[in-house]
């Protein structure tokens, strides 16, 4: 994954190494430009304002806001670091506007060898250079503590993972991001899930516990989404517990407020709809002067050698004179005109924009489009050479030199077949013409033989079981259930994997080259050995501490939780670090700093215990002084200081300050939020210690250091600032559905009504089969913060296949999360429910319904649409009653558990099991009776209401059935039932790149009533599928066949659908 990352720099510290670079002035003296000049000549010609651009690979963002001082001055070092690999080789500081970041820009290969991360040419822009640039790091962990980019934290967030502010994301997309960002800071998303890409959008969870679904009931919603194209957002959501299909979308922008959106809803049906947004605008605080509006754009110009016409670029541009300026918008309309042009063959060019400042205010625009030659690449000797192509044009278009740009293609496609296990894959190259029109350029593939291992060999392996090591490895010999193929690739993960075994035993100097390879001369057998250097084994010993004074060193050894005996591992280590400072955090040392000494051990040492020794500098102690609060227009003082988990005279944790940040994000009604302590006045740094009695070093251990000393308590006050978000929203749409044809749709939505922090919301659609509104209310944090209620009021007519219902009715939710993985919610709800045009004649049908229920969900799935392991367990009970003011009594009970297991290299076992009774009592007991045209005998029917019976049938359920159509019907209409059992088992497999497949067992059964149930009465359907991954989930084509097949029912039903069946 590549995510490009540009920061605005006043000033790099550090002298890049410039290896070649091509420097273009392009606003004065267009006459004077150089290439290739000399590297030194290029450095001293930096500007003073330059963008530094980072192409990223494998992006993990761990968001820790921990900022210690208000605008400090430029150059002063910051405690936020940019980690790659595992060890340091050199830092650097590069300077922001008010603090720093270090940069460590070294790492460890897997032989434990330091190394550079590779550079290539420079990025220095200024506003009269270009220059190009990338710079390729492994890892990237931001850390963020003294760092000040001007930017709210949800735009700092959206930057790293989209390459976009949240305002330049454009309406629909900004919306669910927005939702998303604010998820992800207030810790309602579990994780990130799925690879997030520069300019690609969000591959990210949003997890919404307060919305309220198509029956008016409070649910938990997962939506994901993905940006596609700068205009087309695909958004997938699902209910979390539902037996219902998930809803897919497409959001197709217009304009900046004008939207069409297609969608595939829970039923099965699929519509579109237009949708205009009328945004409120943010408030402002009295007396300080609003945003200037962005300038009008005046005349556009398209400059340059275009080989085109002018239209045709203009078209991709779609920026238009007076229109306001939006830069997100003209980056989109570069992207585009530049994919014109790669399409095209022209996979050089290039495209800018320059702007100037008329003298009526206007911002005259100026695209320079330098299209470039049109490149022809040629691939001879193989077959697919479209594939080929494909996976070589982005050195095209990244590159600046030719010859870099063939050679790289070249290694390249030598790579790929080697991948592929061509070990004796050879590439040539050959420029046929290199001209200001046309490049063309032929790569000549000698493929050779596949290669075929006959011996795996492990050298070196003594202190491990050979076993083990060899359960890592995915290269086997050739034998009757393996190809025993060798591929470079694999044999380098191979080689990582051993290493990974040795460090996790306690081997912290092992090393495991690139094995060898021996071929024979045809190239089609060959012998691998793996060479191990073990080194010693090292384990744990007693933890040692130097520089603590506050706590004694058994308190500390006690938080470290070092395994004594333990096999050395670093990641404990790290992890005992993260344990101390948190200790010494919730004491009241926000600014302790821990490390632990490196270890120095020769390969050829013997086994030892290692005491590892931990450098404490404490810092002050430091309680919270007065707490002030500043940039809310609307939202009351109370509110804020409600959602804090911090007060005045509590000692100051940086944990807790993150615990109140992450509170207040959680509200949705903040833009950003920031919690700073104000410097101390007679601040002596982070590093400081604070004055304390008694001589340095450890105290005793049987000292009682359970708490600091009061002596020197620094006090400081803290400062929280807020910015707020537009809290009225409007949407305005029409539509058309394939179930419920020509529809309309209106919202109003309030997040932040009389300045509570409280949302209320009013949203009405109205078709010829469905005519529906909904005013809803909710507020998070009450009953002392730790719950949060959803009320809803609802009236609906729809027209369903066995009859018609009209619903009034209302529900109250409060809910509360324990963990992560576990939430419980308690509801009540009310509803009047009226049936008519029923296909079958009931007596006493049920009028009101009333009930109370309490569900619990506890999930530990690693990803919510496409899992791999974990399990998800939910389950519910509502009560019906008279007592409650219902005319139906029974009790309704739901329960679900799934579980996932990786067996073989992404091959996942699914399993599922729901059941389900609805029990009447009272006056219900007895139920109805039903005349059905198949007998003219009537027959008993359940006392529960048909609204509320159990259905299944579809492609989420028993797929040998149409949706709802498990059960007994009657005149051909589904009755539903008092009783479910479905229980699946199914077996996710891949195939070939993205396409995997699927086989299935499903048995269940709806039961009429009670007395019915019988698991000797289930249904059983077997069934295969493909899958094809997407970015939002897998699109699935399945064939369900009916096992028990009765007269009269078909054999099986085909499903096309979106994402896994559960």
């Amino acid at each position: 994954m590549h995510l490009s990352l540009a920061l605005d720099l006043p000033e790099v510290v550090s002298q890049p190494d410039v290896l070649r670079g091509a420097d273009e002035e392009v606003e004065a003296n267009p006459g004077e430009q150089t290439a290739g000049r000399h590297p030194e000549d290029l450095a001293r010609t930096r500007p003073p304002d330059r963008r530094l651009q980072l192409e990223i690979l494998d992006v993990h963002a761990a968001h820790q806001i921990d900022r210690s001082r208000e605008g400090g001055p430029p150059g002063r070092a910051a405690d936020g670091q940019v980690h790659v690999g595992h060890r340091p080789e050199a830092l650097g500081e590069l300077p922001l506007d008010a603090g720093a970041a270090e940069m460590d820009l070294g790492g460890a290969d897997r032989e434990g060898r330091f190394r550079s991360p590779q550079v290539a040419e420079p990025d220095l822009t200024g506003p009269r250079h270009r220059a190009a640039a990338r710079q390729e790091i492994q890892t990237f962990d931001f850390q963020s503590s003294a760092l000040e980019l001007g930017l709210p934290e949800p735009d700092i967030v959206a930057l790293l993972l989209t390459g976009r502010t949240l305002g330049s994301l454009g309406p629909e997309t900004g919306g669910l991001a927005e939702e998303t960002i604010t998820s992800y800071l207030s810790g309602l998303t579990g994780e990130l899930t799925g690879r997030v890409k520069g300019k690609a959008g969000f591959d990210v969870l949003n997890i919404d516990p307060l919305q309220v679904n198509a029956q008016g009931d409070p649910t938990t919603r997962i939506t994901v989404g993905k940006q596609v194209t700068p205009d087309l957002f695909v958004a997938y959501s699902s209910d979390l517990g539902s037996t219902q299909g998930s809803v897919y979308q497409l959001d197709y922008a217009l304009d900046r407020d004008l939207h069409f959106t297609s969608l595939r809803d829970t039923d099965g049906s699929i519509g579109g709809d237009f949708k205009f947004i009328l945004r409120g605008k943010p408030p402002v605080l009295p007396g300080v002067a609003a945003a200037a509006p962005a300038p009008i754009l005046g005349p556009i110009k398209v400059e340059g050698e275009l080989r085109f016409k002018e239209k045709a670029v203009r078209r991709r541009l779609r920026v238009k004179e007076g229109r306001p300026r939006d830069r997100s918008v003209l980056n989109d309309g570069i992207d585009r005109v530049l994919k014109f042009y790669h399409d095209r063959g022209y996979l050089m060019a290039d495209v800018d924009d320059h702007e100037s400042r008329a003298p009526d205010g206007k911002v005259d625009l100026t695209f320079h489009v330098r299209a470039g030659p049109r490149v022809r690449i040629e691939i001879a000797g193989t077959r697919g050479a479209a594939g080929i192509v494909q996976e070589i044009t982005p050195f095209w278009e990244k590159g600046l030199f030719l010859e870099d740009i063939v050679d790289q293609a070249r290694a390249h496609i030598e790579t790929l077949y080697r991948d592929r296990g061509f070990l004796k894959a050879e590439v040539t190259s050959e420029v046929l013409q290199d001209d200001a029109e046309r490049v063309q350029v032929r790569f000549t593939v000698r493929r050779g033989p596949r290669t075929q291992a006959d011996e795996v060999r492990l050298a070196g392996v003594q202190q491990i079981p050979e076993k083990a090591v060899r359960k890592v490895l995915r290269t086997t010999a050739d034998g009757p259930f393996t190809r025993g193929l060798v591929r470079q690739a694999v044999l380098e993960e191979d080689a990582a994997a051993v290493l990974a075994l040795y460090l996790s035993r306690g081997f912290p100097v092992a090393s495991v080259p690139t094995p060898e390879v021996t071929l024979d001369e045809s190239g089609r057998r060959a012998v691998v050995t793996f060479r191990v250097r073990e080194g010693p084994k090292v384990t744990f010993g007693r933890p040692r501490f130097e520089g603590n004074r506050v706590f004694a060193a058994g308190v500390l050894a006690r938080a470290a939780k070092i395994p004594a005996g333990g096999p050395y591992r670093v990641d404990e280590l790290d992890a005992a670090v993260v344990r101390l400072r948190r200790r010494y955090d919730d004491a009241g040392h926000p600014d302790a700093r821990i490390t632990c000494r490196a270890i120095e051990v020769g390969p050829d040492a013997p086994a030892f215990a290692l005491d590892p020794v931990f450098d404490i500098v404490e810092g002050s102690h430091q309680k919270v002084g007065e707490i002030h609060i500043a940039g809310n227009v609307i939202t009351r003082d109370e509110v804020i200081r409600k959602a804090l988990t911090v007060e005045p005279g509590a000692p100051l944790s940086r944990g807790d300050l993150q615990a109140s940040q992450t509170r207040l994000y959680g509200r949705g009604i903040f833009r950003s939020v920031s919690i700073e302590p104000e410097p101390p006045e007679d601040d002596a740094g982070p590093g400081s210690a604070a004055p304390s009695a008694g001589a340095a070093g450890s105290p005793p251990d049987g000292a009682s250091q359970d708490a600091p000393p009061p002596e020197g308590i620094v006090e400081r006050d803290l400062r929280v600032s807020v910015r707020e978000l537009p809290p009225v929203t409007q949407v305005f749409g029409i539509g058309y559905d394939s179930e419920e044809k020509l529809r309309g749709q209106y919202e109003i939505s309030n997040r932040n009504i009389f300045g509570g922090g409280r949302y209320v919301g009013l949203q009405a659609r109205a078709s010829d089969l469905q005519q529906r509104g909904t005013l809803s209310y909710r507020e998070k944090g009450i009953l002392g913060g730790s719950y949060d209620i959803l009320a809803s009021a609802f009236g609906e007519n729809e027209v369903r296949p066995s009859f018609d219902v009209r619903t009034v009715g209302s529900s109250i939710q409060v809910s509360r999360r324990f963990t992560r993985a576990t939430r419980t919610l308690y509801r009540y709800s009310l509803k009047d429910v009226n049936l008519s045009d029923t296909s079958a004649t009931f007596e006493g049908p049920t009028l009101r319904l009333s009930s109370i229920a309490a569900s619990a969900v506890h999930d530990t799935r690693d990803a919510p649409f496409d899992p791999s392991r974990g399990h998800s367990l939910s389950g519910e009970v509502q009560f019906f009653g008279s007592a409650l003011g219902s005319q139906a009594d029974f009790v309704k009970m739901y329960a679900q558990i799934y579980r996932f297991k990786t067996i073989f290299p992404k091959t996942v076992w699914a399993q599922a099991l729901r059941a389900g009774a609805a029990v009447p009592f009272g006056a219900s007991k007895d139920g109805a009776s039903l005349t059905c045209t198949e007998s003219t005998v009537p027959v008993a029917d359940s006392g529960v209401p048909p609204s509320e019976r159990f259905f299944a049938g579809g492609d989420t359920t028993v797929r040998g059935f149409e949706r709802d159509r498990l059960g007994d019907r009657c005149n051909g209409d589904p009755l539903g039932g008092e009783g479910l059992f479905i229980l699946n088992e199914e077996l996710r497999f891949p195939i070939y790149n993205i396409i995997g497949g699927v086989l299935f067992y499903d048995t269940g059964n709806i039961y009429r009533t009670l007395h019915d149930y019988s698991l000797a009465d289930l249904r059983h359907v077997a069934g295969a599928g493909l899958r094809l991954a997407t970015p939002i989930g897998p699109f699935r084509l399945e064939y369900g066949a009916i096992l028990d097949r009765k007269a009269g029912e078909p054999p099986g039903e085909f499903f096309f659908s979106i994402g896994q069946a559960f």
